[in-house]
């Protein structure tokens, strides 16, 4: 359908009957992602979703300072479901989040979160959407897969830490990077600096189960240095803290007991990362050693970690 003319398309629309098909809004949250957004708008205008038409599809740039806003305003002028909001100020995903929320999903059924600085791989939305068709499952979430080089260190620790949460995942969900939900879930706290775990949170509030779908892969990079990575971790983990204190919701990895079975699981399977694992779990306990007794206020506008922005090339 994309492919027809902006007036034909409308007409098409309205002579669909939402009984017939779900209407799904995807929101890309980012700031100065020029280098991705071309890649990353293509893959999403060109999804197909039996039974869905993704419109609209949202980008919200919080005070981006590159070509990003210039892009997506190029696309939109060839593909009426793509959209703009311009933030002239960075006031936290959350926020932003909230500005996609309340401007275009009055119309949609299901919700799709997406950051600017992934690539989902083909086919990923529609198997993110697919569970979403019962009744009882209020969100699901895709599997990440980083793009950083194994050969380096820290790679090895970024492929460790995300082949843990993807074994942790398997057992009891635990979503990111790229989400699908129901519309109905309404605004987050936008003083939340762990949003997707937020969602999960709202979602188990209603008593809808979240799922995992570990076929709809989404690639991201992790960062490339010690530095970047502690930050990053830390920041993880204070975010889930506040979150904890404030709604009472624990994400699957919160409790380091509760990752031993998966890391022994993923170990017997994959030997040769032992010492990637190893890595990763020391970084993890100094991590949440220092974000558990930092006396710093928590911010909901994170630094840039600017070795994770490097685009991701299409596969």
């Amino acid at each position: 359908m994309e492919m027809l003319d902006p007036d034909t398309r409308r007409l098409l629309r309205s002579m669909l009957s939402l009984k017939e098909m779900n209407r799904v809004a995807i929101g890309v949250m980012i700031h100065n992602e020029a280098g991705n957004l071309p890649g990353l708008l293509e893959r999403l205008r060109t999804e197909s979703i039996e039974g869905v038409y993704p419109d609209p599809i949202v980008v919200v740039s919080s005070g981006s300072t590159d070509e990003s806003e210039a892009i997506v305003e190029q696309v939109a002028r060839e593909d009426d479901r793509v959209h703009l909001i311009s933030e002239n100020e960075r006031r936290g995903k959350a926020h932003a989040i909230n500005q996609f929320l309340d401007q275009y999903t009055s119309e949609a059924d299901i919700c799709i979160l997406i950051s600017g600085d992934v690539l989902p791989e083909s086919g990923a939305l529609a198997r993110l959407v697919e569970p979403l068709r019962r009744p009882d499952v209020g969100m699901t979430g895709g599997r990440v897969i980083p793009v950083n080089p194994r050969h380096t260190p820290v790679g090895q620790i970024v492929h460790a830490l995300w082949a843990l949460h993807h074994a942790v995942a398997r057992r009891q969900p635990k979503l990111g990077e790229m989400v699908a939900f129901r519309s109905s879930i309404g605004r987050l706290d936008p003083r939340t600096p762990v949003d997707e775990a937020s969602i999960e949170a709202k979602v188990i509030g209603t008593h809808q189960r979240l799922v995992y779908v570990p076929e709809a892969r989404v690639y991201n990079r992790g960062p490339a240095n010690i530095a970047e990575l502690i930050q990053q971790r830390q920041r993880i983990w204070r975010g889930h803290r506040w979150l904890r204190k404030h709604t009472g919701y624990t994400v699957a990895t919160y409790r380091l007991r509760d990752l031993m079975l998966p890391a022994i699981g993923h170990l017997i399977r994959h030997p040769l990362t032992l010492p990637g694992l190893i890595a990763a779990t020391l970084i993890e306990i100094w991590s949440r050693l220092e974000a558990r007794h930092s006396k710093a206020p928590l911010p909901t506008v994170w630094a840039i970690l600017s070795s994770t922005k490097a685009p991701i090339q299409p596969s």
